[in-house]
């Protein structure tokens, strides 16, 4: 049971990511309403979207966590490392394709999803205590 569940968790990452590269490289030239012009909370609409991708990132890396089988993966940094590159990586990779704009702005909204998402990623990738003991 655990191989389908570490499985299941690859799977959702994979497709996680994969839904992830299209919002953020995709243009949006042609969408009849802006998120920049879109407050929620005070903050700008795209900056919410940019900083719950990431929280939803660190959920799923979270219980990738949680299944894996490989000790160095259980520990926390090198899934922090693999979302911060994502969250600077896929901004620097705007500019650089020209297809979108580099937003500093956009990168420190990835940045706080992180920061957001750290606390939902230790409860989820928290691994119980297999030994009960009578």
């Amino acid at each position: 049971m655990l191989h389908s569940a570490r499985i299941i968790a690859r799977l959702a990452l994979l497709l996680y990511l994969v839904g992830m590269a299209v919002a953020m490289l995709v243009p949006l030239g042609g969408l009849p309403v802006s998120l920049n012009r879109i407050r929620l909370l005070g903050f700008r609409g795209d900056h919410v979207v940019h900083a719950a991708m990431f929280v939803g990132l660190l959920l799923i890396m979270g219980y990738n966590r949680r299944v894996s089988a490989a000790r160095w993966w259980r520990s926390l940094w090198p899934w922090l490392l693999l979302a911060v590159l994502l969250a600077v990586g896929s901004e620097l990779l705007q500019g650089v394709l020209g297809i979108r704009r580099f937003s500093p702005s956009d990168m420190q909204a990835n940045l706080v999803g992180i920061a957001l998402g750290l606390l939902p990623f230790l409860m989820v990738g928290r691994r119980k205590n297999r030994n009960i003991s009578t």
